[in-house]
């Protein structure tokens, strides 16, 4: 599979920042992790084929989102026991 960096992020960067920002990201947030999407996309393409490459991507961005949470909820755990 080719996959054309430049012509998916022109055709869904924007679209996965929105998406992202409507889930309750920050733009600032979203704008990052919209970067890193397609960052890790270029260093990683994926080794199967992608049926749908914007779900592809979007679910990347989600995923992206997710870890950042789960880690924010960890971190004052993590920063209380090492107080203590």
């Amino acid at each position: 599979v080719s996959w054309d960096f430049h012509r998916l992020f022109e055709t869904h960067a924007q679209a996965i920042a929105r998406y992202l920002q409507r889930n309750g990201t920050s733009a600032d947030l979203a704008a990052d992790f919209t970067q890193d999407v397609f960052a890790r996309l270029i260093a990683a393409p994926p080794t199967t084929p992608v049926e749908n490459t914007s779900a592809y991507l979007f679910r990347s961005a989600r995923n992206l989102a997710i870890n950042h949470d789960r880690r924010q909820r960890i971190l004052p755990m993590v920063e209380d026991a090492e107080t203590t």
